[in-house]
């Protein structure tokens, strides 16, 4: 995990706002890693990882986090992406973002 693509406080509460997790009370970048921007999040919900997507396409990165979510429900410890409208990942900066 690292930060390849630098985000504004504004885009990441917006993010926490399009997932519904409650308002953004702090962030930080999230060092080290190969290939995707990462953020920790705290919410009033709780605390999340916001994943930029540097390489994937936004249906590549839903196939992959709606297999991580059957997965989940199977009873395999993986982390559960959030929903926006029905859908794992959004458009941020022209690339895939999740929660």
């Amino acid at each position: 995990m690292a930060v390849y693509t630098p985000l504004l406080v504004e885009e990441l509460a917006g993010l926490a706002q399009k997932f519904e997790v409650g308002s953004l009370l702090a962030s930080s970048p999230v060092s080290g890693g190969i290939e995707n921007t990462n953020y920790k999040l705290k919410t009033g919900s709780g605390e999340f990882i916001a994943t930029l997507y540097e390489r994937a396409d936004l249906g590549q990165v839903s196939k992959i986090l709606k297999i991580t979510a059957q997965l989940g429900v199977l009873g395999l410890p993986v982390p559960a992406p959030r929903l926006c409208e029905g859908e794992p990942a959004v458009i941020l900066r022209q690339k895939p973002a999740s929660l």
